[in-house]
């Protein structure tokens, strides 16, 4: 945009040229030279006009661009043209900063979990792109960036989002969804976090293969600490996934570390989604269980034994006869309950299960009742049992404690057939069967969870009630589930294995450990926040790396109840993060994590290219295909162009052109002058 302002009146101005301009005219002669003086008086015209440019140019400080390339693991993947996703990256970010050109300062870095000035060399470790923004804003100042450009393949293992102050990302998408290549993977599949010792795990691991004309053969392998655990065989059609199940059993307390193998084909494009690394953290089954039953039923011998068989710490108490009194069996920490069930629940502090057959009101006083119910509301775990003659309640905390309203009409009393519905973690788990004697349901209490069905009525249910949980089973013919007495006792204990695993896992849900950031950097300082369960006194805890050095974390208590503690890792740190949650009136509870740091960064399975993992970081209309150059370069220009910064250009004073031509011409007039004298 051009504009005057003039150093005298513009009519002075005009005025006084065209004066000149006549006086020229009428005394000199020549034409030549006469032409020469008219582009002397017009230049010093144009000068005294003083003409302003005004200019938009990107501020040298606030105008810059990043252009960061992708040099993670994943990178080195050749997709279905057979090109390596670094290899395209790099002869793409040249072409960008030709085209580009000098419409903005460009800075060139490559990225994994580092941030480095250059061209991205060798793909290695993982990408973590929360640091290698955060280590932007560290080199040019948060928010100083116009924009950055990201050429990846969209794998991180950070979860990163920018924030307000973050610059614009361009995100460019190397790599295909791999839908036509030749190659077999693992998909996703769910991970407990915690088990009890001596339970199974089960992980559910689909397997894909694409881009094959015939079926293959592959074998899928289980490991821990380099021991095959499980190996299965398969052969998969092209296009098709299937679901293999795999299955360990954790015997001994602590975080457990597996591997998950899936064998190579020859030319399938890449080995780096066939290998997933989970872990799985162990809790001893300490839990102390306390059995009792008001009367002798058929399910009192057969709970006893299979506590009795599996050495389960328990006590179980049943009525002493006609002359009244409690009777205990068990081991020697139930001896504080020879009398029966306690009226305060301070004294069921030590109980981690408590099961109670034949549940009625009729079994227990008023006293005991209510102390049960406040043992489960402070984190205690209640399991009802069903019996000839129970789930008979008028109100109260027995009432309160079923987590469903009993039908007063009975069910008829033939074989339905048990099934674990979908999601259940009896699914897959129990051998098919049918039971008899099942107790009618009006309907199941809000937050209810059916764990097992018999038809269509619920059979096993369990529910949270405060901070603690109620499980119900409502037969009492689950001894008699089976052909054979060999059979049966395998189902009753199976049954009973799984359902004290469940309620364990949810009951160490209740310990919550965070890691602030999730996937801390090398040397960044760490959050460790503990929300433990009610009534806990202290936390504890620390991180013991793979060489057996241990550090302890300091943990500080708040007044909402939540523990923090903070400490910072070394690049390569791996190892675990145990917890401990102990005192006041809450049973101890442990956590394990895995932790691992910078070059100990697993890179994610997943290798395939997918919009969903850019749309984090770019908006949807800043995501490109390395075709898009042309439209990437024109869009980012104008991003740098609104940032730009505008200026007033004075040619006249800013630059010796004018006088310089001016000094020019007047000097080839008085020579032409000469000449004609």
């Amino acid at each position: 945009m051009i504009s005057f302002d003039p150093l005298i009146p513009v009519w002075l101005l005009l005025t006084a040229l065209a004066g000149v301009c006549f006086v020229i005219y009428r005394t000199v002669g020549r034409k030549r030279l006469r032409l020469v003086c008219w582009l002397v008086a017009a230049l010093l015209g144009v000068m005294i006009a003083d003409p302003v440019v005004t200019v938009r140019r990107p501020d040298s400080k606030n105008g810059g661009v990043a252009l960061l390339v992708d040099s993670s693991a994943s990178m080195q993947v050749p997709d279905a043209d057979g090109k390596n996703r670094l290899d395209a990256a790099n002869a793409f970010a040249d072409r960008f900063l030709r085209r580009f050109g000098d419409a903005a300062p460009v800075t060139r870095y490559a990225f994994d979990y580092r941030l480095t000035p250059g061209e991205a060399a060798k793909p290695e470790f993982a990408a973590h792109w929360r640091g290698a923004f955060a280590k932007l804003d560290e080199l040019h100042g948060a928010g100083a960036l116009s924009a950055a450009v990201v050429l990846s393949d969209g794998g991180d293992v950070s979860g990163w989002r920018p924030g307000g102050a973050s610059a614009p990302v361009f995100a460019v998408k190397f790599g295909t969804e791999l839908g036509e290549a030749r190659n077999a993977s693992l998909g996703e599949f769910r991970v407990p976090e915690t088990v009890r010792a001596d339970s199974t795990v089960e992980f559910p691991v689909p397997v894909t293969l694409t881009g094959y004309d015939a079926p293959q053969k592959l074998e899928l392998k289980l490991l821990e600490e380099g021991q095959v655990i499980q190996a299965e065989k398969f052969e998969l059609a092209p296009g098709a996934t299937e679901t293999v199940k795999l299955k360990t059993e954790p015997v001994m307390a602590g975080l457990h570390r597996f591997s998950i193998e899936l064998s190579s084909l020859p030319d399938e494009v890449t080995a780096l989604d066939n290998r997933r690394a989970v872990a799985v953290d162990a809790e001893p089954d300490a839990r102390f269980t306390l059995i009792s039953f008001p009367r002798l039923s058929a399910g009192f011998r057969p709970l006893v034994r299979y506590f009795t068989r599996v050495r389960a710490d328990f006590a179980a108490l049943y009525p002493a006869g006609a002359g009244g009194g409690v009777r205990r069996i068990g081991s020697r920490a139930g001896q504080a309950f020879e009398k029966g069930i306690p009226d305060r629940a301070e004294a069921l502090k030590p109980v981690g299960v408590l099961i109670l057959g034949d549940f009625d009101e009729a079994g227990w006083s008023a006293a005991q009742l209510a102390a049960v119910e406040a043992y489960v509301e402070q984190g205690g775990t209640l399991v009802l049992l069903g019996g000839a003659d129970s789930f008979r309640v008028s109100g109260g905390a027995a009432a309160r404690l079923l987590p469903f309203i009993p039908a007063m009409q009975p069910l008829p009393d033939t074989p339905l057939e048990i099934a674990a519905p979908e999601g259940s973690p009896f699914a897959g788990r129990l051998n098919r069967g049918a039971i008899r004697n099942l107790k009618a349901v009006e309907s199941l209490k809000p937050g209810t969870t059916v764990l097992l069905q018999a038809g269509e009525f619920p059979l096993a249910v369990a529910m949270p009630y405060g901070r603690g949980q109620v499980a119900a089973v409502l037969s009492q013919g689950l001894p008699l589930w089976g052909k054979n007495a060999a059979e049966r006792d395998a189902n009753f204990g199976t049954f009973w294995a799984e359902l004290t695993a469940y309620l364990g896992r949810s009951a160490s849900a209740q310990l919550q450990v965070e890691l602030l950031p999730p996937v801390p950097l090398p040397g960044e300082t760490v959050t460790v926040r503990v929300t433990p369960p009610p009534g806990t006194a202290e936390v504890t805890g620390g991180f013991t790396g793979l060489d057996g050095r241990r550090a302890a974390l300091l943990f500080s208590g708040e007044k909402s109840g939540v523990f923090t503690a903070r400490t910072s890792f070394a690049d390569g740190a791996a190892g675990e993060l145990e917890i401990t949650a102990a005192g006041g009136s809450a049973q101890q509870t442990r956590r394990v994590l895995p932790v691992a740091v910078g070059s100990a960064f697993a890179e994610p399975g997943e290798v395939r290219t997918l919009d969903a993992n850019f749309r984090k970081a770019a908006a949807p209309e800043r995501i490109y295909s390395p075709a898009d150059l042309d439209r990437l370069v024109q869009e980012l220009r104008a991003l740098v162009m609104q940032n730009a910064a505008e200026r007033e250009f004075r040619p006249a004073f800013e630059t010796p052109y004018l006088i310089a031509a001016v000094l020019l011409l007047a000097a080839l007039a008085w020579l032409m002058r000469r000449k004609l004298t």
